[in-house]
Parts: structure tokens; sequence; C-alpha cells
């Protein structure tokens, strides 16, 4: 309910719908690239979209500011193309996972630890990390020099944002 006050991110990427009814967590990140000045996939509102754009590619690391990628475990259809998309911001201090900054995440932007999305009640699979092919060669360089996102837990990071969490470490 905050964010439609501000800012709906399907319309600021020139997609359709709102955040009420429609899933926006690949807006959130394409409104960031854009932002950024880096491009968007073609199919701006699909999580998975990144995994198959030429202007994307596929690193085997997290690095801070990566885009990581879910899909649903299902065999419906519908879930085939879905899933969700987040930008890795930290690691988890127990788990070593990555902890994401993604929007649409209990309604809201927050942080939430990667491990979260694999539990049977959300029914998502990793699928990996991706960055704008402009960036892979930083990426790559990160990586071998195995520079790390710094270490945290979602708890600190969305209270050092003044976000607030849920038990399950996401917000409403």
């Amino acid at each position: 309910g905050e964010i439609t006050k501000t800012i709906n991110y399907h319309k600021e990427i020139k997609q359709g719908g709102n955040l009420v009814s429609t899933p926006w967590c690949a807006s959130f990140v394409n409104y960031c690239l854009n932002m950024a000045a880096y491009p968007m996939p073609v199919a701006k509102s699909w999580a998975r979209s990144f995994t198959k754009d030429k202007n994307f590619k596929q690193i085997n690391a997290p690095i801070y500011g990566a885009i990581a990628v879910y899909k649903y475990n299902g065999t419906e259809a519908k879930k085939q193309t879905q899933g969700h998309v987040a930008f890795v911001y930290a690691l988890d201090e127990k788990s070593g996972r990555e902890i994401v900054l993604g929007g649409n995440q209990s309604d809201s932007i927050c942080f939430r630890n990667g491990t979260i999305f694999e539990s049977p009640a959300v029914h998502l699979k990793f699928v990996g990390y991706f960055v704008p092919s402009a960036y892979y060669q930083f990426a790559l360089k990160e990586i071998e020099s195995q520079t790390q996102p710094p270490k945290s837990t979602q708890i600190k990071l969305n209270q050092l944002f003044g976000i607030k969490s849920s038990s399950s470490g996401g917000t409403r």
C-alpha cells in the first residue's frame, strides 16, 4: 500500500498492471536497472526473462548486485514461466546463502534470505545469478578475486533500513 502511493514499477518500465494484482518483482528489478542505465530484458515483467535475454549473462557465484533468479517447482504451464527475481545484497552469516533485496517479497520491498524461497510453502527453486552483459567482465573479476558480498542477516538489514520484519523475515 505504501509503495503504490509513490510509484508503480509496472508503469515506470512501461508495462501494464498494478502492484495490487500483478506480480511485480521483475518490474522492481527492471526499474532499478533502468535507473542505473542498464538495459532491461525484452520480457520486462517476467522474473525468469533474465535467463534467456542476450543482455544478461549467468555467473557462477553471488556478487553484490547480481540478479538472483528463482523458478516455480510446479509442472503447471503457468508455473513453468513464473518465478521470483531480486538483487544479491549480502550473504547470510550462518548459511552463506544470498540475502536478496527485492520487490513483491511479502508485498513489499525488503531483504529476504534466499533459502526462504525454497521452503515447501513457497515452492521456488534457485536458477542462478545473472548480471547485465556490460557488467559481466567486472563480475568475473569479482569472482576471481573471491570478493564476496558483506555478511549479515535479513533481520539486521531490514532493521538497518527501517523495514518492519515479520517472524518469517518478510515485511507487511
